[in-house]
């Protein structure tokens, strides 16, 4: 029973602490039944017919291919419908089996193991009784509706990403922003960016923006201040914020190639855009529960833009949210700063502008393996302490 239960968690864990943390479980589970279409197409080579020969589409359009995903909507009907036939095969007959009867001892606070094991005569060690018991049809309906849970999530993530299809990635890089009118200046943070295409979040409700307006924008780049126009094509006013996306217009061809560089050293921003960027193992989980608090590494995936003055210039950087005084946080910056430098920094929340203190304590390594960007510059990452 325990071989039927646990094995896939042990051979799960196993795995990924074999494999350094790069066996990503879900990943790759996506990742397998995503090529097995592929796989079924290629294994008609092995009775000498041709394999046909087909390319990847390469259009904008949003086209989502269903014939390509027909093997995972075949498992998940043929899961569903094992599981309901299943239960019907029980005809009423839903008395506990001894696989049962043993986990209820082992969680059961009325009666100990040894009185269940003597009244009901339960053996770890019980050969499952063949039929469709109601045990087999616990563990082998979980299964079942694990593949149907993995293919439905697989069709939802290609038919979301077939439908999300632009010109340009669109990277969800925060950077600072100030959007100019004839009538006002609001300021805020970009949430997702391309070479023409910009969406940001302006602080207040802006009601001096409207769709088709055409607003210039001054943003904090790696490399600087970056000017252009955005024509207005979709706002969404909060409460507290206002939502708008819209065409850029650059200024001339050489700002937008320097920007375009920005966005494709990948190496830096995928630090944050990735909750992978760090390939956790169990070991890892075991060592973070037996570390000192105070020298805890922070595990937010959440991260917010920052502007930095220091030696009467002002820097863009990164840095995880939320802040607390006292406690530390891990920060990118585009300087190179010494350790217990302090520093006054601009934090672009959710929905305000905040300011605070900050020390450096010591450098961090970067999951990246490239140290200069495209752009010509090299990100730092430091852990930092909020100051009180």
């Amino acid at each position: 029973m325990f071989i039927v239960l646990a094995f896939p968690f042990v051979s799960y864990g196993l795995l990924q602490e074999n494999a350094c943390g790069f066996a990503h479980y879900w990943a790759n589970e996506l990742f397998a039944i995503a090529r097995w279409p592929v796989h079924i197409v290629a294994s008609s080579g092995l009775f000498r017919c041709k394999i046909p020969w087909r390319g990847s589409v390469k259009n904008i359009k949003g086209h989502f291919d269903w014939l390509l995903i027909m093997p995972q909507l075949l498992v998940s009907l043929l899961s569903i419908t094992a599981v309901v036939f299943a239960i019907i095969r029980l005809e009423g007959n839903y008395e506990a089996g001894p696989l049962f009867l043993y986990l209820l001892a082992l969680v059961s606070p009325f009666s100990t193991l040894a009185d269940l094991e003597a009244s009901n005569n339960i053996s770890v060690n019980t050969v499952l009784s063949e039929g469709f018991t109601i045990d087999l049809v616990i563990i082998a309906g979980f299964w079942a509706m694990y593949n149907t849970f993995r293919s439905v999530a697989f069709i939802h993530k290609a038919y979301r990403n077939a439908k999300n299809s632009h010109t340009f990635f669109r990277f969800h890089i925060p950077f600072p922003i100030s959007f100019r009118n004839e009538a006002s200046d609001h300021g805020g943070t970009v949430t997702q960016i391309s070479e023409c295409w910009a969406s940001a979040k302006i602080f207040d409700i802006a009601p001096h923006i409207s769709e088709n307006d055409i607003v210039g924008c001054n943003m904090l780049s790696t490399t600087g201040p970056v000017s252009f126009l955005l024509t207005v094509h979709h706002i969404k006013r909060d409460q507290k914020f206002t939502m708008i996306e819209g065409d850029i217009t650059w200024p001339d061809s050489e700002t937008k190639d320097l920007f375009a560089n920005t966005l494709y050293s990948i190496d830096w921003h995928r630090e944050f855009t990735h909750s992978n960027a760090y390939f956790a193992t169990f070991y890892d989980f075991f060592a973070q529960i037996f570390t000192p608090k105070g020298k805890k590494k922070p595990r937010s995936h959440h991260w917010q833009a920052l502007t930095v003055s220091r030696k009467n210039e002002v820097g863009y950087g990164v840095i995880q949210s939320p802040l607390k005084k006292g406690t530390y946080a891990s920060v990118i910056l585009f300087s190179k700063a010494e350790s217990t430098e302090k520093m006054e920094g601009k934090l672009y929340g959710n929905d305000k502008i905040s300011y605070f203190s900050f020390s450096v304590v010591k450098r961090e390594s970067l999951s990246t393996l490239s140290t200069v960007g495209l752009d010509g510059k090299k990100p730092y990452r430091y852990l930092i302490k909020i100051e009180p």
